[in-house]
């Protein structure tokens, strides 16, 4: 009857607090009914003396009187007892828990599909997690910082841990993430969390943000994509000084309303074809593709698009499938 119980327990996990208690309490009044039948007392005897030998407390008023009591009796502790024990245990581990994951700012995550997974923190993440929103349903970041640096925001889970901790990373889904976004205060942290969070795994796309374009060019070596913030704001800048609407366009082709900047794939009817002939078949506006691991604006060369090859395309959000070619 025990490996029964165990095995029950066992394939019921979480559910096996209440669990414990129910066959407790089921133990419990089985125990008081025999006790009553077999030592000839009342019910309310045989229950009062089940509680108080359940409940480890003894006060020897009652007893059993007979072999069959005593026998009872020993059954009674060696299978309720353990139960009520397990349950008051595992009650006591759920609340625990409950409380480190308040103090720690640690959200109870289900496995969310696909999200995006940010891994670290500078004082720009609070800014841009709205607008990653924007793109993820789901957004994950971990990051050794006080739940109170963290906005809230819908769709948006929090881990409070080392992003560089494979156990801290364990927790933030890294085998469902559909990228993931690697920032910190220096050069340094990015290199070993882009580093961890590539060995856990090695088939998602990983976005690093570092400072010196020395860091991003080490990341590429590794096969993870690295931006240096530095050269990009100062090339921005400098642009920007040259041309006066530079920044404004880029800025448009951002974040204009009813458009969106995208990498697709190219439709098999233009595989095999220029890039400038795909242009001119194209109802968006394809800026540039990705050819052979680079990226060209086709201006000085006129590449032969493949299989392998994608777009870079502004196009409407209306629109279901990109780069559809005009009738």
């Amino acid at each position: 009857m025990l490996w029964l119980m165990t095995s029950l327990l066992n394939k019921l996990g979480r559910r096996r607090a209440w669990l414990y208690a129910v066959l407790a309490g089921v133990g419990t009044v089985t125990a008081a009914v025999l006790f009553s039948l077999t030592q000839r007392v009342s019910l309310f005897t045989g229950f009062y003396w089940a509680v108080v030998t359940v409940t480890t407390v003894g006060y020897g008023d009652v007893v059993p009187k007979t072999a069959g009591g005593r026998l009872l009796a020993i059954g009674t502790m060696l299978v309720v007892l353990p139960l009520v024990g397990a349950t008051f245990a595992d009650w006591a581990a759920s609340v625990t828990s409950l409380h480190l994951r308040r103090i720690l700012g640690m959200h109870t995550l289900t496995a969310p599909h696909q999200p995006l997974v940010v891994l670290g923190y500078t004082p720009l993440v609070p800014h841009v997690l709205p607008d990653l929103l924007t793109q993820h349903p789901t957004v994950i970041l971990v990051a050794e910082v006080d739940s109170n640096q963290v906005p809230e925001h819908p769709g948006m889970h929090f881990i409070c841990g080392d992003p560089g901790n494979p156990h801290v990373l364990a927790k933030a889904h890294l085998d469902q993430a559909e990228q993931i976004v690697v920032v910190g205060p220096t050069d340094g942290d990015v290199l070993m969390t882009a580093i961890e969070a590539h060995h856990l795994r090695p088939d998602a796309p990983i976005l690093a943000i570092t400072h010196a374009a020395k860091a991003a060019a080490a990341l590429k070596d590794i096969g993870i994509k690295g931006i240096a913030t530095q050269n990009l704001l100062g090339e921005l800048i400098a642009q920007s000084v040259a041309t006066p609407h530079a920044a404004e366009l880029l800025q448009m082709l951002l974040t204009e309303a009813g458009t969106e900047l995208r990498e697709v794939p190219v439709p098999s009817e233009w595989v095999g074809q220029p890039l400038s002939v795909v242009r001119t078949q194209s109802r968006g506006l394809i800026l540039g593709c990705v050819h052979h691991g680079g990226i060209t604006l086709g201006l000085n060369q006129d590449p032969v698009l493949t299989e392998s090859s994608t777009l870079l395309e502004v196009a409407t959000r209306t629109r279901s499938e990109p780069g559809v070619p005009m009738a």
